[in-house]
């Protein structure tokens, strides 16, 4: 009879054992060995394997934009980390339920080692979700609460990562202080790396460096060495230090690497190739170009022959390079962007504006609206066309008043040749269709139509496909069918010139001017025009030269119009910005005499004259808003000049203390901090009392109080808004928002809750595809979250049918709960501040009443 029981006997201590064991308030062996092991081996670790082949989809997924410094880690950038949402799900949701089951949270003290470890994966987890904010909260509690130092230094470091992702670099810092450098064994090159992308990210290059030397020299890894030695070439690259750019890709190659990143050194080996090496490079991007493994990247490769034609000074090769770059571009729309971008600067750099608009305005149309050139890219663009614009309305009014002082048999001769000739030049086209109408020949036009002018067409032609997009040369082109027409038969041909405007001459005699009117209204067609581009040239584009040229051409054609005297005006100060003294005292004199009532004959007789309209306008206004301008467009030294030339010429302007504040806001831009507060400190003691010591008061308080500057040299923005203390939570109507309920219990399953608020969103919003997720909100809530919606008037209503349906009341949860929307900036002062009850007071006094 004892044989039984000594055979069950030990089953039966199992089984009392685990059932022992599910209580997490007893501080026993065995129970911190059955919640120990089911945390590790159950939840953590699969949420875990999870976090960990997501990451290896995103390397192997990701498409880096070589184009600008590609991220530091190799699961690239958060645009493709969305493809990620799925593991990040599954391991948020193994570590929820690991957290809720298995914490032995006792007096304080956490006896479930692996606690620590899933708050950490719910961190990263959230990390690569892009939910910031709360992957912060979680990896804190980590940082402060873990007793394992390996999984505390861990936290930090993404933490440091998490941060940098939302441009939060002072906290950042703190974390980056904070992490024992002598403790951190196989995470040091992660933290070297997280390091160096705090700095690259706020651009202190020499400290990036050093960083990523450091990164290089811990990793084992030859591929992640020889994506650390690339980046560390881009960095040299951003610090025009090209000899030491070229070593870094030239050691990318040494160690390896996958086929891109190969490809992508040797291509910006060309770019950074001092003088002595560039036939080898040659003879490697040519072999490049025959490789049938790069068939993808030809453009790429003519770009990088393009460069190479520049530093030897071969313009034309260049050109040819880059036309090449821009006809093998397949889906590299920053590729091409790159080429046209180049080919604008040429023709620029060359005072060749036509063709550089051109270029400029598709450099627009490619470029990546976050490329940092791309705001003076449109500026450049916008100014150009201006140029163009004028120039070629002067161009066709010369034409057609040529035209018109021909007689009328003459003219019409001239207008059917010109048509016939059109014709052929149309059927020849349509016959072609490979062929390229479009060359940027300079060609000498005086004495010739408009209309034969190639650049003028060719100006003319992008305008129109702007309008109605590329379309094929033929006729009746706006219909769309083309069947209807009752002419389409053997007399086609022959009611061509009917249909079609640009074979019917009286197209072009209505534009031809025959009477005084006429004759005037073109001309002062071209006066407003040279006066434009003068002013063009001299604000915008600051050839002087050019500005003085348009505005002398104005002068030869008629001084009897509304642009006199104050075209003399600008010739005075052009020929003064050219430091050419004689035509500059030509000009003042002619105002002096010819003019002296007028207010600019007493702005140059007295110096010290202000003229006032209306008791508001200043004559050195315009000064001021053209040295404002070259603020805004970031020429710096320009508009510090600017200012300089007003004050001398005009030191008794009320807007003196403004061109000190804008002269030291440049300064800021351009040198250190310290050259910075001198500037500031001057326009304080210098102009006390105005809005601009001021301001420069609250400017030093601010950098004095420990304000940070950003940028290579100097703060990037800083205004009074930056100074103003905020609120903690901001109302933004129109921000992108979602829904949370905050239930105040860490540990309360809310699997039915979920469901239920699942089951009415397909029931109530069927269409809107509302997300519900669930995680912690600190040690103390829990949060369920349902995104996402447009705008706080979206987010509104969906509260409102939650709330009138009682929906959160028919769970039945029986603790405290918050509901409320939450724009998503807000949701993640939320998960930093974890002050429920203050956010919910704001939602009632601004939500409520505002909605």
């Amino acid at each position: 009879m004892k044989r039984p029981v000594r055979i069950y006997y030990p089953v039966f201590l199992l089984v009392i054992a685990l059932a022992t064991g599910c209580s997490t308030k007893k501080n026993t062996g065995l129970n911190r060995f059955w919640h120990k092991t089911n945390t590790h081996y159950n939840g953590w670790f699969n949420g875990n394997e999870a976090i960990k082949v997501g990451q290896q989809e995103l390397t192997k997924s990701r498409r880096d934009d070589y184009n600008k410094i590609i991220p530091v880690f190799d699961y690239g950038d958060r645009t493709n980390w969305p493809n990620m949402n799925s593991a990040s799900d599954r391991a948020i949701k193994k570590a929820v339920v690991m957290i809720k089951k298995h914490s032995m949270l006792i007096n304080g003290k956490q006896y479930n080692k692996w606690i620590d470890d899933c708050y950490l994966l719910l961190g990263k987890a959230h990390f690569f979700k892009i939910e910031h904010p709360v992957a912060v909260g979680q990896l804190r509690h980590v940082s402060e609460n873990s007793e394992k130092e390996y999984t505390r230094n861990e936290a930090k470091i993404w933490m440091i990562k998490a941060y940098n992702e939302m441009g939060e670099f002072a906290e950042s810092g703190t974390v980056i202080r904070q992490v024992d450098k002598g403790s951190l064994g196989k995470l040091e090159w992660q933290y070297h790396a997280a390091v160096a992308d705090y700095y690259i990210k706020q651009k202190e290059w020499d400290k990036a460096i050093g960083s990523l030397d450091e990164a290089i020299r811990t990793v084992k890894s030859k591929k992640k060495k020889a994506r650390f030695e690339f980046v560390k070439g881009q960095v040299y690259q951003q610090m025009k230090n090209n000899p030491e750019a070229y070593r870094s890709f030239a050691t990318v190659l040494k160690n390896k690497p996958e086929y891109e990143l190969e490809f992508q050194s040797k291509i910006n080996m060309a770019k950074t190739s001092e003088n002595q090496s560039n036939e080898d490079l040659r003879k490697l991007l040519k072999k490049m170009l025959r490789d049938g493994k790069n068939v993808e990247y030809l453009d790429q490769i003519y770009f990088a022959m393009a460069i190479v034609d520049l530093k030897e000074n071969k313009k034309e090769d260049a050109i040819v390079n880059l036309r090449n770059s821009i006809r093998n571009n397949t889906d590299n729309k920053n590729q091409k962007a790159f080429a046209y971008l180049e080919l604008a600067q040429i023709y620029f750099a060359d005072k060749l504006y036509e063709p550089a608009q051109g270029y400029y305005d598709s450099t627009a149309v490619f470029l990546d609206k976050d490329h940092p050139q791309y705001e003076e890219v449109l500026r450049l663009r916008d100014n150009l066309t201006e140029v163009v614009t004028n120039i070629r309305t002067v161009e066709l009014q010369d034409s057609l008043q040529r035209l018109g002082r021909m007689s009328e048999p003459d003219l019409t001769a001239f207008l059917e040749d010109y048509v016939a000739d059109l014709k052929e030049k149309d059927e020849e086209a349509k016959n072609n269709p490979d062929t390229n109408p479009i060359s940027f020949t300079s060609t000498n036009t005086q004495g010739k139509w408009y209309f034969y002018n190639q650049q003028a067409l060719t100006f003319g032609a992008n305008d129109f496909r702007k309008v109605w997009g590329s379309r094929p040369l033929e006729d009746d082109w706006r219909r769309s069918d083309k069947g209807s027409n009752m002419f389409a038969d053997n007399t086609a041909e022959d009611t061509a010139a009917l249909e079609n405007p640009r074979y019917d001459i009286s197209t072009y005699l209505a534009e031809i001017p025959r009477t005084d009117s006429a004759y005037a209204a073109s001309n002062t067609m071209i006066y407003d025009a040279l006066y434009n581009l003068g002013l063009v040239y001299k604000e915008k584009i600051y050839d002087y030269p050019r500005s003085a040229e348009a505005f002398e051409d104005l002068v030869a054609r008629n001084t009897d119009n509304s642009h006199f005297p104050v075209t003399y005006y600008q010739l005075y100060l052009v020929y003064n910005m050219m430091k050419d003294e004689a035509n500059a005292t030509k000009y003042k004199n002619i105002i002096i005499q010819q003019y002296p009532e007028s207010e600019y004959a007493q702005l140059l007789s007295n110096p010290g004259y202000v003229a006032v309209k209306d008791g508001k306008e200043d004559a050195a206004e315009p000064l001021y808003n053209a040295a404002y301008q070259q603020y805004k467009d970031g020429w710096y030294e320009q508009c510090i000049s600017s200012c300089s030339a007003a004050l001398q010429q005009y030191p008794d302007t009320r807007l003196a203390h403004r061109f000190a504040l804008l002269s030291a806001l440049c300064t800021g831009k351009l040198h250190s901090t310290d050259t910075f507060v001198v500037a500031l400190e001057a326009v304080k003691t210098g102009f006390p009392g105005t809005e601009s010591a001021l301001t420069a008061d609250r400017l030093l308080k601010y950098l004095k109080d420990g304000g940070t500057t950003s940028g290579t040299n100097g703060p990037t923005s800083i205004t009074n808004n930056t100074l103003a203390p905020q609120n903690p939570f901001v109302y933004d109507s129109k921000a992108e928002h979602m829904l949370i309920v905050v239930v105040e219990d860490p540990a309360k399953r809310l699997d039915i809750a979920m469901a239920g608020l699942a089951g009415f969103n397909d029931k109530s919003f069927p269409l809107k595809k509302l997300n519900v997720s669930n995680t912690l909100l600190g040690k103390k809530y829990q949060v369920l979250s349902v995104r996402k919606f447009a705008d706080a008037n979206d987010a509104m209503n969906y509260y409102r049918m939650l709330t009138e349906q009682s929906v959160v009341e028919q769970m039945n949860l029986n603790v405290k709960t918050y509901t409320f929307p939450i724009s998503v900036a807000n949701y993640g002062l939320l998960f930093k501040q974890q002050n429920v009850a203050d956010y919910d007071a704001f939602f009632r006094k601004n939500y409520i009443v505002s909605n």
